[in-house]
């Protein structure tokens, strides 16, 4: 999912969430974390685009593609089970908030992008983390049929 609507899904669940927990900052950290997981993308910009960097061709519609590389280490859902496990053993309600955050998000992508990219035909493993660095990385590996994304995306 494009950054811009990770934050307009944000907003729709802020007031959900603050209804169900009556709490400000709770709802903000579900909202923040539901952003936030996109930082990833910012490092993998910087270690595998080629400069110049620009804000354009950050946001540019399937700029990772052009890479021949992809990390996304926050996208995982290895981090998502590992937070909640974490929010079961310390029962702790903000854990809760973020865990919150981070399933949407996570949840948000494997499906609207597996909709928006289907050309790309996306591994079924794609959001594991383990299985991108058993595949070293490797955009192909992981999604396969980079090419014709890529030519579609040129005839746009």
């Amino acid at each position: 999912m494009r950054p811009k609507a990770h934050v307009v899904t944000s907003v729709i669940f802020f007031l959900p969430v603050y209804m169900f927990t009556n709490s400000i900052i709770m709802s903000f950290l579900f909202c923040l974390t539901q952003v936030l997981v996109d930082i990833d993308h910012v490092f993998d910009y910087l270690f595998f685009s080629k400069k110049p960097y620009s804000l354009k061709k950050f946001f540019q519609k399937g700029n990772p593609l052009t890479w021949s590389n992809v990390v996304f280490f926050f996208h995982s859902w290895e981090w998502v089970a590992i937070l909640f496990g974490f929010c079961l053993n310390t029962k702790n309600i903000f854990a809760w908030a973020v865990f919150g955050g981070y399933f949407l998000h996570m949840a948000a992508d494997e499906v609207i992008n597996r909709i928006t990219y289907k050309i790309l035909k996306i591994d079924k493993f794609y959001y594991f983390f383990i299985f991108r660095c058993i595949n070293n990385f490797n955009i192909d590996r992981i999604c396969h049929d980079r090419n014709a994304f890529l030519e579609s995306m040129r005839n746009e």
